[in-house]
C-alpha cells in the first residue's frame, strides 16, 4: 500500500527558521528554496568555514526568519522568546566573485554580501566582525555536493516522529521544526524506524536513492523558536527501543531520517498528498 507525502519544508537560511509549504519545486540540487543563504566566519589569511548552528555556538540563528522574494529575501530577527520582531529588512541578491567556504570538509562557493549587511547579522548573533553572510552559488556544478552538506534532500517518516511525540508530549509540528526535514512521509502500518531499510523511494513521479541514514546531533534539542536547549528530544530518541542507535564521535547517538539524492535532473513539482512508494529496501 503506497504512503503519502505529508509535509514539505525548507530553510532559506542554513540553520535558520523553517518554512512549511503545501508544494514546491525541486531538482537534483534539492528543493528550489532550501539552504540558499549561508553564514560563515574567517578571513582571507585563515580561510572561511561555515558558521556552526549547534548549541556550542550561538543558537540565536533559530530566531532568524528568511522568506524568499522575487528580488531576494525578507529577513526578520526575533526576540529571545522567538515571537516579537526586533528588526526586519529586505536583502537583495549579492554581486561579485565567489568565496570558497569549508562546509563539512568540502568547498562551497558563496557570493558574499558587503560588510554592512554582514554586520547586521553579526550584531544580532553577537559574534564579532568575522561573521559574513553569502548566497550559495548554485551555478557551480563542480561543487554541488558541498552545497547540501550531506545530500540535497532530508526525508523523515511520520511513524518515527509519532514515536518520539508519544514519549515527549511534543507536538508533531514542533518535532518537524526541530528535526528539519524537507519531506515527511507517512507509510500506513509501518513501525518507527522501518524507513531506515529503504534504499530507493518514489515520491510522486520522482525517484530518490538513499545516500545514508541521519545520525542526530544536538540540534533537535533546541527549541525551534528560541534556539534554547532543553535536551529532552535526543535523550528520549536514544532510549526509544524502536529507533536504532550508533556510536559516533565516541558517543551513542540516535539515527532518525534519511539523506537522499533525486535521480531526476529535470525540475519536479511536489505537493502534499503525493504518493510515496518504496521501490527498493534492505533489512535493518
Amino acid at each position: 500500500m503506497p504512503g503519502s507525502l505529508e509535509t514539505i519544508a525548507y530553510h532559506p537560511l542554513t540553520g535558520g527558521r523553517q518554512i512549511v509549504d503545501g508544494s514546491g519545486w525541486g531538482d537534483s540540487s534539492g528543493l528550489e528554496l532550501d539552504r540558499k543563504l549561508l553564514l560563515f566566519t574567517g578571513d582571507n589569511a585563515t580561510g572561511y568555514e561555515r558558521y556552526s548552528t549547534k548549541r556550542s555556538q550561538s543558537p540565536a540563528i533559530r530566531r532568524i526568519g528568511s522568506v524568499p522574494t522575487s528580488s531576494g529575501f525578507e529577513i526578520t530577527f526575533f526576540d529571545e522568546n522567538g515571537i516579537d520582531v526586533v528588526d526586519e529588512f529586505e536583502l537583495g541578491f549579492p554581486f561579485g566573485d565567489t568565496t570558497d567556504v569549508d562546509e563539512f570538509g568540502t568547498t562551497t562557493p558563496v557570493i558574499a554580501y558587503d560588510r554592512n549587511v554582514s554586520m547586521r547579522f553579526a550584531d544580532f548573533l553577537s559574534t564579532g566582525n568575522r561573521l559574513r553572510i553569502g548566497l550559495k552559488d548554485f551555478t557551480n556544478s563542480k561543487s554541488h555536493p558541498a552545497l547540501w552538506g550531506n545530500a540535497p534532500y532530508h526525508i523523515q517518516s511520520m511513524s518515527s516522529l509519532r514515536a518520539i511525540s508519544e514519549q515527549t508530549g511534543i507536538e508533531l509540528t514542533e518535532l518537524i521544526a526541530r528535526y528539519r526535514p524537507n519531506f515527511v512521509v507517512d507509510q500506513p502500518k509501518k513501525k518507527a524506524g522501518s524507513e531506515l531499510g529503504w534504499r530507493m523511494v518514489r515520491i510522486g513521479s520522482t525517484d530518490f536513492v538513499i545516500h545514508k541514514t541521519t545520525v542526530r546531533c544536538e540540534v533537535p534539542d533546541q527549541d525551534p523558536l528560541t534556539g534554547k536547549s532543553d535536551s529532552s528530544v535526543s535523550k528520549v530518541s536514544i532510549v526509544n527501543r524502536n529507533l536504532p542507535r550508533r556510536m559516533s564521535g565516541g558517543k551513542l547517538k540516535s539515527i532518525l531520517g534519511l539523506y537522499a539524492f533525486s535521480l531526476d535532473d529535470s525540475s519536479s513539482y511536489f505537493q502534499v498528498g503525493d504518493s510515496v512508494n518504496v521501490t527498493s529496501r534492505t533489512s535493518i
